[in-house]
């Protein structure tokens, strides 16, 4: 007879090993980004790799592109989903038709929304084309620079594309239980719909947004595909620069990408904390 302790060890273990591998990962990327890989003959344990890094010019601005990325991406994210949830909230009858429509970009790969940038937004791209062909020759010419801007425009269309649906299909039916609990009486009071939404709904729904909001930023930080297949060749965001120091043939040199690893590492442990917070906030707020 099997013993409910022992099914309940055995339903753990998948969730064990994974965590188990993420922390090892995490352990030998602090030990590799301080000098410390007896494969190499690297054993003094040092801080000049990370002196080194945080004094490159090109670090300090990948870095902070890399976080302009995440704030730009994640910020119109939530405030364009924020919008289409107010807008589904007055088209109650047709909410659920379109909570369902909001569904499909969410299971579009990355790698397929930057071909959908690509195939839009280029010079040689479809907008461009019936742009030039109704004859907006510099309307073409302006939008074809979107892609492979400095500002990130490419990247963050093509963020906007995926995590915009994200925050709809992970917000709007808290929004909506809110809503339908507390605008007939904020009506009743004579308050209007904007303001009931604006007063009411978003206070308490805050918490589900912050956490919205710091998964998207880690992903964005974290991400490396997008950058490469949509960013400038200069500045390169982290990902890009971990990945460049990471392939360089000298294997003596792989302090320098476990010492950008770190820092990526870092911020998305800080994005997880926040997450947390929020959510066990909203428990209690619940």
């Amino acid at each position: 007879m099997i013993s409910k302790r022992f099914i309940t060890i055995c339903l753990f273990l998948p969730q064990l090993v994974l965590a188990g591998v993420l922390v090892y990962g995490l352990v030998n990327s602090v030990l590799q980004s301080v000098g410390w890989i007896p494969a190499v003959h690297l054993t003094t344990i040092t801080g000049q790799y990370y002196q080194e890094v945080f004094s490159n010019p090109s670090f300090i601005q990948g870095l902070w592109f890399t976080l302009k990325v995440g704030f730009l991406s994640a910020g119109l994210s939530l405030l364009i989903a924020l919008l289409i949830c107010y807008w589904m909230l007055n088209k109650a009858s047709q909410s659920e038709r379109l909570l369902h429509l909001f569904q499909l970009p969410i299971v579009v790969p990355h790698l397929i929304v930057a071909l959908f940038v690509l195939l839009l937004f280029t010079k040689a791209g479809l907008i461009a084309r019936l742009l030039m062909a109704m004859g907006g020759q510099k309307l073409s010419d302006g939008m074809s620079q979107w892609v492979f801007h400095e500002n990130a425009i490419g990247i963050t269309l093509a963020y906007l594309w995926k995590e915009v649906p994200f925050i709809v299909f992970f917000c709007y039916p808290l929004m909506k239980e809110y809503t339908e609990r507390f605008t007939p009486v904020a009506l009743t009071l004579g308050a209007t719909r904007w303001q009931t939404f604006w007063q009411v709904t978003l206070p308490n729904c805050w918490h589900t947004l912050a956490s919205s909001f710091c998964i998207i930023f880690a992903y964005a930080v974290g991400a490396y595909e997008l950058p490469k297949l949509l960013g400038p060749t200069v500045p390169q965001t982290l990902p890009e620069l971990a990945y460049v120091a990471y392939t360089y043939p000298d294997l003596r040199h792989r302090p320098y990408a476990m010492v950008m690893n770190v820092v990526m590492a870092l911020i998305g442990i800080i994005c997880v904390v926040g997450y947390l917070l929020s959510m066990s906030r909203e428990e209690d707020h619940g």
